[in-house]
C-alpha cells in the first residue's frame, strides 16, 4: 500500500502521543487504585483479602473515570456531521476495515458535547439567577 508518511507525519505523531498518554495514564489509575485498595485496608502488600471488595472499588473508579473522559473527548473532538461519519465508513469497509465500534463512538462524542454543554449552560442560568 502506498502510505504517505511524509504528509501525515503531524496525524502519526499526534497518534504516537495520544498512545502514549492513554498507556501512562492507564498506569497512573492504576497504581492509584490500587494504593486506595491499600489505603483502604481492601488489599495488602501481596494480595487482596477482600477480593470482591477490591473488584467492586475497580467498577467504581472505570464508571467515574469513563464519565468524565468521555465528555472531556467530547469538548475536544472535532465536529463530524452524518455524511462525514458515512463516508469514512464507507471508505474503512472497502479498504477491508472493520471498525465497528468506531462510528458508534463518533456518534456518541457529539451526544455528550451537547450534554455537557447543556449541563453547563444550566448550571450558569441557576448561577446567576441566586
Amino acid at each position: 500500500p502506498n502510505v504517505a508518511v511524509k504528509e501525515q507525519w503531524q496525524k502519526l505523531i499526534a497518534f504516537v502521543l495520544g498512545l502514549a498518554t492513554s498507556i501512562q495514564a492507564s498506569g497512573m489509575l492504576t497504581t492509584a487504585t490500587n494504593l486506595l485498595a491499600k489505603t483502604m485496608g481492601i488489599c495488602g502488600k501481596k494480595h487482596c483479602e477482600y477480593r470482591w471488595a477490591f473488584v467492586w472499588l475497580q467498577v467504581l473508579i472505570a464508571i467515574v473515570s469513563t464519565s468524565l473522559l468521555l465528555p472531556a473527548l467530547a469538548y475536544v473532538a472535532p465536529e463530524q456531521n452524518e455524511t462525514d461519519l458515512l463516508r469514512s465508513e464507507a471508505v474503512a469497509a472497502n479498504r477491508g476495515e472493520r471498525r465497528p465500534l468506531l462510528g458508534r463512538v463518533r456518534k456518541l462524542l457529539p451526544t455528550f458535547s451537547q450534554m455537557t454543554s447543556s449541563q453547563t449552560n444550566t448550571t450558569t442560568k441557576s448561577s446567576t439567577k441566586t
